[in-house]
């Protein structure tokens, strides 16, 4: 195994694989029915299962988050989870970013006693054809603080809903 940085699967993945230039699509088979999914709402988990086959295939070391509901995504130095963590956030290209970078509490409260607040955001912009055809269009590594933004009397984007999300700017420059 071999360990690698978040950069240096964000190069590798940009510079080696050439991600901005595959295609895929996403299949599901159950009894004697295959079918490509076509529905973008599934793509980003699919996007994040998918990178994880991928660091395994590389045999770049790794450890996955058992709670996913909180970051990262990814352990990336197995012996020290406390530095090198990444989380996945893909999002439709020709849309605005959609996603919650995290539960506001949840984030202030973790990063008092841990390190999430130096996550590495893996930000992956797809494309998904009619045909169900997926291509990754853009790829940036960014800090939390990079890609969000203030509002109105409050020093970081919110949406509420049932709680308090901090909310992506769009800072990828989407259409």
């Amino acid at each position: 195994m071999i360990k690698l940085t978040a950069q240096q699967i964000f190069d590798k993945l940009l510079d080696e694989e050439k991600i901005l230039s595959a295609n895929g699509q996403i299949r599901f088979f159950l009894g004697d029915v295959d079918i490509i999914v076509k529905q973008k709402d599934v793509v980003g988990n699919i996007i994040q299962e998918w990178l994880g086959g991928w660091l395994r295939k590389r045999e770049i070391e790794f450890d996955v988050s058992t709670n996913t509901q909180m970051p990262p995504d990814f352990f990336l130095n197995k012996k020290d989870r406390s530095r090198e963590l990444l989380e996945v956030k893909a999002f439709n290209r020709n849309a605005c970013p959609g996603f919650d970078i995290a539960d506001f509490k949840m984030y202030s409260d973790e990063s008092f006693i841990s390190p999430i607040s130096g996550c590495r955001l893996f930000n992956i912009g797809y494309d998904m054809d009619d045909n169900g055809n997926v291509t990754i269009k853009d790829l940036w590594l960014k800090k939390v603080w990079q890609i969000t933004r203030s509002m109105d009397g409050w020093a970081i984007n919110f949406k509420s809903k049932k709680a308090w999300c901090i909310k992506s700017a769009r800072v990828f420059g989407t259409a």
